[in-house]
C-alpha cells in the first residue's frame, strides 16, 4: 500500500508536534531535575534523575534531537512544496518572499509576552536548576524584546528574551538554502549527489560549532523527499527504534560511552560535537522511518498528533516566558504546603504544560495563522 500525500502530509504535523513536545520536557527537565541532562549524581534531585539519563528513554526529553526533526522536516517539507510544482524557480521565489514574515510575527509576539513576564514577574527560582534561574533580564526593555523578535534572533542567532528562538537564525537561512538548491535540482541529472554535496557544505564553512550539523540536517530532509521508497512496516520500526535510541544520546550515558570513546570526527579542522551528530543522525532515521513506513505514517497523522502539530510553534515560541511564571509559582506553593520535590516538580511541570498548550490556541488562530496570511499577501505584491 502508497503513504497518499494527505497522510504524509499529516505525519509530518504528527512528528512536529511530538518534537516540540520533547523541548517543552527538555526544558522541564533543566528546571526541576538537571541530573537527568548532566548525569552529575551529586546534583540529583529525584529518584529517577539518573535513570532515565543513563537509559535509552532519554529520547522523551532530547531537545537536540528535536530540533534536528524540526529542520529536517523543515527540509523535506519545503522541498515537497516546491518541486511538487511545475515552475521550482517560481515556486522557490515566492517562498523565499514569504519565509521572514511566516516566521516572524509568532517569534515577536512571543518576545512580547517575554517582555511583560520578566519585568513584571519574578518568583524565587532558587530550588530550580540554572537553566531557570539564569533565565532574567536585569532591566527588560521594549524595545529590545521587540528587535530581539524581528532582527536578532534572525540574523545573528541571540535570543535573551526567549532562549528557544536561537533555532530561528538557523531556520531562516537554512530554508533559504533550500530554495536554492530546490531552483537547481530540476535542471541536474545527478539530484541525489548534488543533495549530498550541499549536505556536506556546511562542515566547511566558518558557522558556529554544532551549528553545521544542523544546516546539514535541512539537506537531509531534502534527501528524504527525493528518496521516494517505501520500506516494509518491520524494517520501518527497527529504523524509527535505532533512531529514537540515538536520540536519547549523552556522551556520558551508559549506553553510549563505548561509542563517544570511538567516534572522533574532525572535518576541515574543526571537531564534530558526537552529542549534536548522533542527536541528529536520530532525528533524520525517525523522520525517514515515519515518511517512508505505511503503519507509522498512519498512526501519526491521526487527528490529536496532526492537532499538537497545528501547534506546535506557539508551544514552541511561548513556553520558555510561560514557564517563568507558572513553574516557580507552582512549585514554591505545592513545598510550602509540605508537598515533596517530586511531587511539586511533576504537578507544576503537569499544569504548565497544560496552561502553555491552551493559551497556544488563541496564539495559533491570531497570530501564527495571522504570519501565513501576512506571507502569503506579500507575496502576491511582490511576486510578478
Amino acid at each position: 500500500m502508497t503513504i497518499s500525500v494527505q497522510q504524509k502530509l499529516g505525519a509530518v504535523e504528527g512528528i512536529r508536534g511530538l518534537a516540540c513536545l520533547m523541548v517543552f520536557l527538555s526544558h522541564l527537565s533543566s528546571t526541576f531535575a538537571p541530573t537527568m541532562h548532566t548525569g552529575n549524581i551529586a546534583n540529583a534531585r529525584t529518584p529517577i534523575d539518573i535513570a532515565l539519563h543513563s537509559s535509552p528513554f532519554a529520547f522523551l526529553y532530547s531537545g537536540a534531537a528535536a530540533v534536528g526533526i524540526f529542520f529536517v522536516l523543515s527540509g523535506f517539507i519545503l522541498s515537497f512544496c516546491i518541486l511538487n510544482k511545475g515552475d521550482a524557480v517560481n515556486s522557490a521565489a515566492g517562498m523565499t518572499i514569504k519565509r521572514y514574515f511566516r516566521l516572524m510575527p509568532p517569534a515577536l509576539g512571543s518576545c512580547i509576552v517575554a517582555y511583560f513576564a520578566l519585568k513584571y514577574f519574578n518568583f524565587d527560582k532558587s530550588a530550580l536548576g540554572d537553566w531557570a534561574q539564569n533565565y532574567r533580564i536585569s532591566n527588560p526593555s521594549f524595545f529590545d524584546a521587540v528587535y530581539n523578535g524581528t532582527i536578532s534572533s534572525f540574523l545573528s542567532g541571540s535570543a535573551p528574551y526567549n532562549w528557544s528562538l536561537w533555532t530561528m537564525k538557523i531556520e531562516f537561512f537554512g530554508s533559504l538554502s533550500v530554495f536554492f538548491l530546490c531552483c537547481i535540482l530540476p535542471h541536474v541529472r545527478f539530484q541525489k549527489s548534488l543533495i549530498a554535496i550541499f549536505l556536506l557544505i556546511p562542515f566547511f564553512m566558518n558557522v558556529k560549532p554544532g551549528d553545521e550539523i544542523y544546516y546539514a540536517a535541512f539537506f537531509s530532509g531534502v534527501l528524504i523527499y527525493k528518496l521516494d521508497i517505501k520500506i516494509s512496516n518491520g524494517t520501518g520500526l527497527i529504523i524509527l527504534v535505532a533512531g529514537l535510541f540515538f536520540c536519547g544520546y549523552h556522551t556520558n550515558g551508559m549506553f553510549y560511552k563505548n561509542i563517544n570513546s570511538i567516534v572522533n570526527i574532525t572535518i576541515n579542522s574543526k571537531h564534530i560535537d558526537n552529542y549534536t551528530l548522533f542527536n541528529n543522525i536520530g532525528g533524520f532515521l525517525v523522520v525517514f522511518s515515519v515518511l517512508r513506513t505505511k503503519s507509522i505514517s498512519t498512526f501519526l497523522s491521526r487527528e490529536a498528533f496532526v492537532k499538537m502539530g497545528a501547534l506546535s510553534f506557539s508551544v514552541y515560541v511561548l513556553h520558555q516566558p510561560i514557564m517563568h511564571i507558572t513553574t516557580p509559582l507552582l512549585f514554591n506553593s505545592a513545598r510550602e504546603n509540605g508537598i515533596s520535590y517530586s511531587m511539586a516538580a511533576l504537578l507544576s511541570s503537569l499544569f504548565t504544560i497544560l496552561v502553555v498548550y491552551l493559551i497556544s490556541i488563541p496564539y495559533q488562530k491570531y497570530v501564527d495563522n495571522f504570519s501565513v496570511k501576512l506571507s502569503n499577501s506579500i507575496k502576491n505584491k511582490v511576486l510578478l
